[in-house]
């Protein structure tokens, strides 16, 4: 008889378990290391940031550490690659924890036979994600935590700001990775990137930016981090850091390119 409810008691546990187990979709965003302990600089072999391009690739919200917005800490997850460079093989794992360090991910190890370090580690990782891949990942909005001018907290969805306010008003802002400087974005101000002009708007979080030809098309929003950085989100949720240069031209950093905006008048 004890055998019996003993029985019992490990299958109710097991169900509740199974249907207590968080997936990556119930998470808003994916927080990527600068450094990983397997390799000795930051982001070396550009692996962090390759890391972080095929998370938004699959659908994911993905930041590195530095860029996060103001967020509940508890609200996303954080990933990590288990890597082991061999003679033979270079392996890569794709893991993702939740805040308390549990495992709510493991993916397939990716392998590599090239000798080129790289080569490897990206041949690898690409791999590695093909396990990430077949999650059908598709993240919530990432809901960020903002202070009006009574100080109250507020939240906002990164996806769907408001572009209502479109002032011809100057605004001091703060460019580069925190370094405050003299620089003024003008709402007024047009820019160029490949013969396509674009104009800027000041909404609640920073600025919209605007594609200008025969209709106005919104290409995605530069939200000010609280260090005075910024992040651009573009209108398929994909993010990239993005400042203003001393000459007030907006660059925008993708995975493996740099956009520059010129800045017209």
């Amino acid at each position: 008889m004890n055998k019996y409810f003993i029985g019992i008691f490990i299958f109710l546990n097991v169900v509740s378990n199974g249907f207590s187990q968080k997936t990556v979709n119930d998470f808003q965003f994916v927080s990527v290391p600068e450094y990983y302990e397997f390799l000795h600089e930051r982001d070396q072999y550009q692996l962090n940031t390759y890391t972080k391009f095929l998370l938004n690739k699959y659908g994911f919200n993905a930041f590195f550490e530095s860029e996060l917005p103001n967020v509940r800490r508890c609200d996303g997850l954080y990933a990590t690659l288990e890597g082991s460079p061999g003679f033979v093989y270079t392996k890569l794992t794709v893991v993702l924890k939740d805040c308390e360090g549990n495992e709510i991910f493991r993916g397939e190890t990716g392998k590599s036979k090239e000798k080129e370090f790289k080569r490897a580690y990206h041949e690898a990782l690409r791999e590695a994600f093909e396990s990430v891949e077949r999650l059908y990942a598709n993240q919530k909005d990432v809901k960020v935590t903002l202070k009006d001018d009574v100080s109250e907290a507020k939240e906002v969805n990164v996806q769907q700001m408001s572009d209502s306010d479109e002032k011809n008003e100057e605004n001091s802002v703060s460019f580069g990775t925190g370094v405050k400087m003299n620089n003024e974005v003008k709402t007024n101000n047009t820019y160029l990137n490949n013969d396509t002009t674009f104009s800027l708007s000041k909404n609640p979080e920073g600025y919209s930016l605007w594609e200008l030809g025969s209709t106005k098309k919104l290409k995605g929003n530069l939200i000010e981090n609280k260090e005075g950085s910024f992040q651009f989100v573009d209108t398929s949720g994909n993010t990239f850091p993005g400042y203003f240069d001393k000459d007030g031209n907006l660059i925008i950093e993708t995975s493996f390119s740099q956009m520059v905006f010129l800045k017209r008048n």
